[in-house]
C-alpha cells in the first residue's frame, strides 16, 4: 500500500506542476495598451447596411442569395412558438432537453434565415416576420435552455424573473437578436419605436445585466471569477468550469454588445470584463495546444478564441494583436492535427468520433490569422466534403456575414489548387496534408497523434478523470488502419439530463472506462475525480511510443501498485503492454477493446478483425494477437442511442481478454494488432 501512496502522491506533484501554469495576461495587457476611448468609433460598420444593395450584390453571390431566400419564405407563415412551462420541466422529470430544445431552436432558425432572406433580397418582403421573431424573443420568459437552467439559486428548471441567469442559450439568441437591431432598428423605428426599445431592454435584462452582476458569479462560473464568500469558481458539472463556455460566451457578448449596444459606458464595462474573463480561460488551458474537450468542441473553445480575437482587432483597428500568441496558434491547429481521414477524428471524452471542421470557418481562420496548416486544412476538408460544389458559408448567422468577404478568394485559391495538382483530386488532398506532422505529442494535456507511412493512425492518453466532458479513459486508444475505424472510442449519447449531473453521469455506460480500450484491474475499473489520474506519461517519437503510469487512475480497492501501459507503433503493427503489480489478488484482470466491425476467433492467442469503412465501400483486416494466459470472449453491444447509431451502426464488439482468477501479483499483458 505504501507503493500505491508514493505513486498517488508522485501523480498530485505532477498534477500541481501542471496547473500551476504562471497566469500571462495576453488579454488584459493587450486591453492596457489601447486607448478604450477609441473603440468601436462610429465608423466601425462590420457589415453593409441593410439598405445597400450593391453591397450586398457584391457580397452575396447568386446562388447564395437564391437559397437564402428560398430558405426564408419557408417562414414567412410561421408562428413563432411559446415555450410551455411543462416542456421546461420535462427536463427535471424525464431528463429530456428536447421539449424545450427544439421548438426553441425552430425559433432561432426561423429568424436567422428571415433575417438572411431580407438581406439577400432586399425588398422588405421579410421585414414584419423579423419583427416578429425578434418581439417574440424580447417578450421570452427567458432564453436560457431548460439544462442549464438549474444553475440559477432555486436549482429548478423553470425560468424565474426574479433570478435571470446567462448559458450557452443566451447568447446565441442574444447574437440574432442584436444583429436584428444592427440591421433593422431604422425600419423598426419606423413602424414604431417601442419595438427597438423592447428589444434594447431584452438584451439589457438577460444579457448585460447577468454577465456583469458578481452575485452571478456562481450560477455563471465559467467566466473563471470567483463568487463572494466562495474560495473558487463553483464546479456545476465534474469539471472546471473555464471550459469552451467562457470564450463562447465572452465572445459572444462582446459582439453583442458592439452591434446593439448604445451607451458606450456599458460598452466599456463589457469589454473590460470580457477581456478579463477570458484571460482567465487561456491561463488555464494547456500552454501545448491540446483541447481536451475533443475537436467537436473545438469549435467554441479554439474557434471562439480566434473569434474573440478577431472582434477586439476589428474594433481596435488592429490594435489588439495577439496573432502571434504559440498557445493560440497550436489550439488553433489541434483541429488539423486529430483528423484521422474520411472524416473521422479522435474523440476523446464527449467528442465526436466523425468530425473535420467547416471549411468556411477555417479557411476565415488560417487567413486572418495567418496559419497555414489552417488554411490548407480548409482546402483538405473541402475537398473531402464537396468538392467543387457549394462551399458552405457558415452555421451561425454571424459566421455566414463574416465569411462572404472571403468565398471568391477561397473558391479561386481552390480551383488554383485543384488545377495544380492535374485536376487529380486524390492527388490534391495528399498535397494539402504533406506537411502535416506523422508525431504530435502534447505533453501537458498528454494527448499523442501518431501516423505512418503504412496507412496507421493511433492516438492515446493519459491525463485525469476531472478533464472537461471527461469520460474515465486514462490511458484509452485508438487505433485506424487507410482512414478506417479499428479500435474506437464510442463517444457520448445523446445529451440529457444524466450527462451532466453529478451523481449520474457516470452511469451512462459509454462514459465508464470498461467500454474504453483500457484494462479492468483486480475486478476493478476506473473511478470519476481529479485525483484519479496518471502518474506521468511520456511519448518518443524515434522510438514511436507512449508509455504511461496510470494506476492512479483506478480506486484502492484495485490493489494497484503500478500500472504502466506502453504502446509502439511500428510498421503496420501497433502493440500494447500494460505491466502491473499488485498489493493483493482479488479478482481477475480483463483487457478490454471496443471495434466496429466482424470480429472472429481464429484460435487460441488470435482474433481476426475485419473493419469497414464508414460508407461501407472499402475493407480491411487486421490480426490481434495475444497472451494465451487469457481467455478471450467477443460481446456485442446494440446500440440503441441515435448519436451513436449514426456514426457506428447497429452495434459494436467488445472483445475481452481475461486473466485467471489467481494471476500472479505481478506481470504484464501484451496484445498486437497487425494490419493483414
Amino acid at each position: 500500500m505504501s507503493k500505491r501512496i508514493f505513486c498517488l502522491l508522485a501523480a498530485l506533484l505532477v498534477a500541481m506542476s501542471l496547473s500551476a501554469q504562471q497566469p500571462r495576461h495576453l488579454f488584459r495587457t493587450a486591453w492596457a495598451a489601447i486607448d478604450t476611448a477609441s473603440v468601436r468609433p462610429a465608423s466601425w460598420k462590420p457589415y453593409p447596411a441593410w439598405r445597400d444593395r450593391a453591397a450586398w450584390d457584391r457580397l452575396m453571390p447568386a446562388d447564395l442569395k437564391e437559397q437564402a431566400i428560398k430558405d426564408g419564405e419557408k417562414w414567412l407563415n410561421y408562428r413563432f412558438q411559446a415555450i410551455l412551462a411543462s416542456e421546461y420541466l420535462e427536463f427535471e422529470r424525464s431528463g429530456s432537453r428536447a421539449a424545450m430544445e427544439v421548438p426553441n431552436s425552430r425559433n432561432r432558425s426561423a429568424l436567422k434565415e428571415l433575417m438572411l432572406a431580407e438581406l439577400a433580397e432586399g425588398k422588405g418582403r421579410f421585414l414584419e416576420q423579423i419583427i416578429n421573431g425578434a418581439w417574440f424573443f424580447a417578450g421570452s420568459p427567458s432564453w436560457v435552455l431548460s439544462a442549464h437552467e438549474y444553475r440559477k439559486n432555486s436549482g429548478r428548471a423553470l425560468p424565474d424573473y426574479r433570478d435571470v441567469i446567462m448559458d450557452l442559450g443566451s447568447q446565441l439568441t442574444g447574437g440574432d437578436v442584436a444583429l436584428s437591431l444592427y440591421f433593422f432598428r431604422d425600419e423598426m423605428d419606423k413602424i414604431d419605436p417601442a419595438i427597438s426599445a423592447f428589444i434594447e431592454h431584452a438584451l439589457d435584462e438577460k444579457i448585460y445585466k447577468p454577465y456583469l452582476d458578481p452575485a452571478k458569479w456562481r450560477a455563471q462560473s465559467w467566466l473563471g471569477f470567483t463568487h463572494p464568500g466562495e474560495e473558487k469558481p463553483y464546479f456545476w458539472e465534474n469539471w472546471d468550469p473555464r471550459n469552451n463556455w467562457n470564450i463562447w460566451c465572452n465572445f459572444a457578448v462582446a459582439q453583442i454588445a458592439c452591434l446593439a449596444c448604445r451607451d458606450r459606458g456599458l460598452l466599456q464595462r463589457i469589454l473590460a470584463q470580457a477581456v478579463e474573463s477570458a484571460d482567465n480561460y487561456i491561463d488555464f488551458v494547456k500552454m501545448d495546444g491540446g483541447c481536451d474537450e475533443g475537436p467537436a468542441y473545438w469549435r467554441h473553445a479554439s474557434g471562439s478564441l480566434f473569434e474573440f480575437i478577431e472582434l477586439m482587432n476589428r474594433i481596435t483597428d488592429g490594435k489588439f494583436g495577439c496573432w502571434d500568441d504559440p498557445q493560440f496558434r497550436a489550439r488553433c491547429c489541434y483541429i488539423s492535427r486529430c483528423n484521422l481521414g474520411d472524416g473521422w477524428a479522435v474523440n476523446f471524452g464527449d467528442g465526436q468520433a466523425r468530425y473535420t471542421g467547416l471549411p468556411s470557418f477555417l479557411y476565415w481562420m488560417g487567413t486572418t490569422a495567418g496559419i497555414k496548416e489552417i488554411h490548407d486544412y480548409s482546402l483538405y476538408v473541402q475537398a473531402c466534403r464537396d468538392h467543387l460544389t457549394t462551399i458552405d458559408p457558415g452555421t451561425y448567422l454571424y459566421d455566414k456575414l463574416d465569411f462572404l468577404p472571403l468565398l471568391p478568394q477561397m473558391k479561386k485559391e481552390y480551383a488554383e489548387t485543384f488545377a495544380a495538382a492535374g485536376g487529380d483530386l486524390e492527388r490534391m488532398k495528399r498535397e494539402l496534408r504533406k506537411d502535416l506532422p506523422a508525431w504530435t505529442w502534447y505533453p501537458q494535456t498528454e494527448h499523442l497523434i501518431a501516423r505512418n507511412a503504412q496507412g496507421l493512425a493511433f492516438a492515446a492518453k493519459g491525463g485525469h478523470n476531472e478533464e472537461s466532458h471527461n469520460h474515465n479513459d486514462v490511458g484509452t486508444v485508438i487505433l485506424f488502419m487507410d482512414e478506417m475505424p479499428v479500435l474506437v472510442d464510442v463517444g457520448p449519447t445523446t445529451y440529457m439530463r444524466q450527462t451532466f449531473n453529478k451523481k449520474e453521469r457516470y452511469t451512462i455506460w459509454s462514459m465508464r472506462s470498461e467500454w474504453h480500450n483500457l484494462p479492468m484491474m483486480n475486478g476493478c475499473p476506473q473511478h470519476e475525480g481529479g485525483e484519479y489520474r496518471a502518474a506521468w506519461s511520456k511519448a518518443d517519437e524515434k522510438a514511436g511510443s507512449f508509455t504511461t503510469e496510470f494506476a492512479g487512475a483506478y480506486p484502492a480497492e484495485a490493489g494497484l501498485v503500478s500500472l504502466q501501459r506502453n504502446c509502439v507503433l511500428k510498421g503496420s503493427t501497433l502493440s500494447i503492454t500494460d505491466r502491473y503489480a499488485l498489493s493483493q489478488r482479488k479478482a481477475a484482470d480483463e483487457e478490454h477493446f471496443m471495434v466496429r466491425g466482424e470480429v472472429t476467433l481464429v484460435k487460441e492467442g488470435q482474433i481476426r478483425i475485419r473493419y469497414r469503412s464508414f460508407d461501407g465501400s472499402r475493407h480491411g483486416s487486421a490480426l490481434m494477437t495475444y497472451p494465451k494466459t487469457l481467455k478471450a470472449s467477443i460481446e456485442t453491444r446494440v446500440l440503441d442511442d441515435k448519436r451513436h447509431l449514426a456514426i457506428w451502426g447497429k452495434d459494436l464488439k467488445r472483445i475481452v481478454l481475461r486473466s485467471a482468477d489467481n494471476a500472479p501479483l505481478k506481470g504484464s499483458y501484451t496484445v498486437s494488432i497487425s494490419k493483414l
